[in-house]
This record gives C-alpha cells, structure tokens and sequence, in this order.
C-alpha cells in the first residue's frame, strides 16, 4: 500500500484547516513507494479513489484488495484548498 493515514473527522478537519469533512488524511509517505512517486504528500487529504468518495482508511483497503499489484488507479486528493487528481501505479506491500 505504501502509505498510512487516519479517517478526518470534523475535529481534525477544523483544527488542521483542510478544507474537508472526510476523507483520509496521509500521516506519513513511505520514500520510493507508488504514493511518493505520484506526488502525495503529507497532510494531503485522500477523497476518491477511481472516482468512489472514501470516508476511512478501510474504504481505501477495500479498493486495494479489488486490484492487482501494477494495476493503474486514480486517486482526487485536497492539498490546502485546492483539489487534485493524481495517478500511481499499486505496488507491492513491503514484506
């Protein structure tokens, strides 16, 4: 999966100014893994995933487990106020 994140509640929406009420909040990139290569950052705000909104992080693991390692996906973050769509391709999870 390459990256770890936390479900955005209304609390932490507020205190951080992100600009959403859900989504995934990246907490941490892992270096050279397929979200770094993309372009994400930290404090970046995961809210599709091949265009299906995603509320938690359980909502993103079950679109991993649909798709096959190389597989192409299409992720829409918000970093700041600002609404992007970036593409990576899934690698695989580190042992």
């Amino acid at each position: 999966m390459g990256f770890l994140g936390v479900g955005v509640n209304p609390q932490i929406a507020r205190t951080y100014s992100l600009g959403v009420k859900e989504g995934v909040l990246i907490a941490q990139v892992v270096p050279r893994s397929p979200v770094a290569r993309a372009g994400l950052q930290e404090g970046d705000v995961i809210i599709a995933f091949d265009e299906e909104q995603i509320t938690s992080m359980g909502e993103i693991q079950e679109q991993l487990r649909k798709r096959e390692v190389g597989s192409r996906v299409e992720v829409t973050i918000v970093r700041g106020r600002n609404q992007r769509r970036l593409s990576l391709i899934l690698g695989e999870v580190p042992a």
